[in-house]
């Protein structure tokens, strides 16, 4: 276990690994989270702004939890959009269908990293039995 430097407080401690974030910083992240969590499950249609200033939260961090899927969003605080359509998501980084889209866009890329390869090692085997 590496000894490590607290991102949010500064002080040393020993990582198990994940965000360098000491015990007790990692303790106040999990209460504002739970905070938050909580109240929006009871108000649920509440803006973000509203939650910040009833749980004491930055809205910064309420929309990162939105943004890492961690909160699901209610109506009122709809105001995440897919960063490619635009179309309003609740949660993360894009709609159903742009995952979908980039997916296969992916799935896509792979194979024809993996047929490259394949006529690649067929050409170098060629060429190994011709030297």
């Amino acid at each position: 276990m590496p000894l490590v430097n607290c991102q949010k407080c500064g002080k040393a401690f020993l990582s198990t690994g994940g965000r360098p974030i000491c015990p007790e910083c990692r303790e106040a992240e999990n209460a504002d989270f739970e905070k938050v969590r909580e109240f929006v499950k009871d108000n649920p249609k509440m803006s973000i702004d509203i939650v910040s200033e009833e749980t004491g939260v930055p809205t910064e961090k309420i929309r990162q939890y939105l943004q890492d899927g961690l909160l699901e969003q209610a109506e009122a605080m709809n105001d995440f959009k897919c960063q490619l359509c635009g179309k309003p998501i609740s949660s993360g980084n894009y709609c159903f269908a742009c995952m979908n889209k980039l997916k296969k866009g992916f799935d896509k890329g792979s194979s024809k990293k993996e047929k490259k390869k394949e006529t690649k090692s067929f050409t170098q085997a060629y060429l190994d039995k011709k030297g």
